[in-house]
């Protein structure tokens, strides 16, 4: 199967799983499953399931608010939740084998077309929707949900989020196997961080959150994977001392605090791999898009000899928004590796550097697609520490 020959979810089959949505949260498949009414879907191999299912995208971890012309996901992420849904729905072979991957992503940020001007409200009451029908579940159906739910995908506006907004700790906390949540973008920082406090989640291993979430991390002392996806990411790097992280990536300025780089030494002492990506936002503007200080800023190289300072940093990335390569980006990367050489680390450690066109890069012709990140390049480069 192609997913180049694959076809979109038409809106009408959207509107129909949202529909659902609540449905399969109280009906129970109890109809007797004999031999004969089996379908062929439901007896193949549980791995061949998955891989047909592959070829149907989700959303990626890498979708940053910022780059995008528009305030919510493609449609096409969530095709495959709409797919598991519907077959649910079918017979109750089907519904075993489904609803633990049904349920193993709770996406609320799908918006389907008609509502896409006032997306701001749909994001919210599919929020409390999806809340409420995690409370109100029966219990055969909440076995999925506690035991299957891995990922929570999300989007919080202003609309009304006084009355919804408390619906994020009741779900939360009726997720006990969640590993990783994925925050689009937060408007109210201020009243997203008082629900959480003393909020404990400690089964959460990576959270791709804006900067303004950074209180998440307070309530999620395990996470070891950071990712900044909205903001210049500042108040995060504080908040990384309230967990044990390892990996910290995503798009953070590092340049408009020049002392970021020493308040993450200070903040993440264990962490191994950090990437350098600096925030790019969508505009339709060359000038603005071209500015080399903003895209590649060439105070990096003055910033990352400070990185010496995490001892056990073993992989740097350095992620460039151009094609070609800049005067500056050499002296960055040059400085990068003269960090990884002089560690006293043992063994050896790795040096990337990737260039990725973010989809602000799209040009704006009719019909107008918004494509997706596109890796240019990625060279990886081995550094062994001498005597070895």
């Amino acid at each position: 199967m192609s997913a180049k020959r694959r076809k979109t979810m038409s809106e009408a089959e959207l509107d129909v799983s949202r529909r659902d949505d609540d449905a399969s949260t109280t009906s129970n498949a109890s109809e007797e499953i004999t031999h004969n009414n089996i379908p062929p879907l439901a007896s193949i191999p549980p791995e061949l399931f998955d891989e047909i299912m592959s070829y149907f995208p989700i959303l990626p971890l890498t979708w940053y608010y910022g780059t995008s012309p528009t305030k919510v996901p493609d449609l096409r992420f969530f095709e495959r939740t709409c797919i598991l849904r519907v077959l649910s729905l079918t017979c109750g072979a089907l519904r075993r084998i489904t609803l633990p991957r049904l349920w193993s992503r709770l996406d609320t940020c799908c918006v389907p077309e008609n509502w896409r001007r006032v997306w701001y409200k749909y994001i919210m009451q599919a929020l409390k929707r999806k809340a409420d029908g995690v409370a109100a579940a029966d219990p055969s159906l909440r076995v999925h949900v506690r035991l299957s739910s891995r990922t929570l995908a999300i989007e919080l506006s202003k609309f009304e989020y006084k009355n919804i907004l408390p619906s994020i700790p009741k779900l939360l906390l009726s997720l006990p196997s969640l590993h990783t949540i994925q925050i689009l973008n937060l408007s109210t920082p201020g009243e997203f961080g008082r629900l959480l406090v003393g909020l404990s989640l400690p089964r959460v291993r990576t959270l791709v959150i804006p900067t303004d979430a950074g209180s998440l991390i307070r309530a999620c002392p395990n996470v070891t994977h950071v990712r900044c996806a909205e903001g210049t990411g500042i108040a995060l790097i504080g908040a990384l001392k309230h967990c044990k992280c390892e990996v910290l990536d995503g798009m953070i300025d590092w340049v408009k605090e020049p002392k970021l780089m020493q308040r993450l030494v200070n903040s993440a002492p264990k962490l191994a791999t950090l990437e350098m990506r600096h925030p790019v936002r969508w505009g339709t503007d060359p000038d603005y898009l071209n500015l080399s200080t903003y895209i590649a800023p060439a105070k990096w190289a003055q910033i990352i000899p400070t990185a010496s300072g995490l001892k056990n940093l073993r992989t740097f990335i350095l992620t460039f928004a151009t094609a070609k390569e800049a005067p500056s980006d050499i002296i960055s990367v040059a400085a990068a590796r003269e960090v990884l050489m002089n560690s006293a680390l043992p063994g050896t450690k790795k040096l990337v550097v990737r260039r990725i066109l973010p989809p602000h890069y799209a040009e704006l012709a009719p019909p107008y697609v918004v494509v997706d990140e596109e890796l240019m390049s990625s060279v990886t480069e081995i550094i062994t520490p001498s005597g070895y």
